[in-house]
């Protein structure tokens, strides 16, 4: 009979383990989960959070021109054309393009525009577009337009 008593003992000490490791894990599922999903979400915003018009509208536009080339003398090479990487085409010369200021990447208007309402960083290289906020310096006697970023 003490067999009996001793093999029931086991089982239950089992289920009891076995219950406090499916729970904790369960507990370190849903931790995960919803941290990871905070995060995500954080990023998500200020990704897809677009520019407003008028922010988009101060971004320089220019006719593009390509260099007719790079170098000098017998290793010079012909320039290459931009691409823009939301059309995926060769900018030609005479089009107009946007450049980004803090990346200095170059997409047609329209193209990055339309990017631009839905997005808030380069379709490339992900920087924020928004040009950072600059503060003018004023020495005693002289301006002194170097800026510091705020």
């Amino acid at each position: 009979m003490e067999e009996q008593t001793g093999s029931c003992c086991s089982v239950v000490a089992t289920l009891v383990l076995l219950g406090i490791f499916l729970g904790s894990c369960i507990i370190l599922f849903i931790v995960f989960f919803f941290s990871r999903s905070l995060l995500e979400s954080s990023w998500h915003d200020r990704a897809t959070a677009g520019l407003d018009r008028s922010t988009i509208c101060a971004l320089p536009t220019f006719a593009y021109r390509r260099a007719t080339c790079q170098g000098f003398g017998a290793g010079a090479k012909q320039g290459t054309s931009a691409e823009c990487a939301v059309c995926i085409s060769v900018v030609e010369d005479g089009e107009e393009v946007r450049l980004l200021p803090n990346c200095k990447h170059v997409f047609h208007v329209q193209c990055i525009d339309m990017w631009l309402y839905s997005h808030s960083t380069c379709p490339l290289c992900r920087t924020a577009v928004e040009p950072k906020k600059m503060a003018k310096k004023v020495v005693a006697g002289e301006v002194d337009l170097a800026a510091t970023a705020v």
